[in-house]
């Protein structure tokens, strides 16, 4: 159970950081690996390990199905007014666009 929880976990990670669907396959890979090395380990027969391991790999999926639509939240989703200019709410600060969602102030 506690490798089910820690598959989702990661894959909600993953779906956070990455979104790129692409990452699964390493993900699936290595959780598949521990998983059935865990489960084959633990004294479980072979099909008990491709059980486990096929549930394993599910639950990272689903995690990380739930990491990119449930709690990814993307900056252009936010409203921004067109008379609201970031240099005129620093102050007269030297302000540094990073990229269009990120922004430094140097002073």
């Amino acid at each position: 159970m506690l490798l089910l929880a820690s598959a989702l976990f990661l894959g909600a990670a993953l779906g956070l950081r990455y979104y790129n669907v692409f990452v699964l396959v390493p993900a699936s890979l290595l959780t598949a690996g521990a998983a059935f090395a865990v489960s084959f380990a633990g004294g479980g027969s072979f099909d008990a390990a491709l059980l486990v391991t096929a549930v394993s790999v599910t639950s990272l999926q689903s995690g990380y199905l739930a990491g990119v639509t449930v709690f990814r939240r993307d900056v252009d989703d936010i409203n921004i007014r067109p008379e609201a200019s970031i240099d005129h709410a620093y102050k007269g600060a030297d302000v540094v666009h990073l990229n269009r969602h990120w922004l430094a102030k140097t002073r």
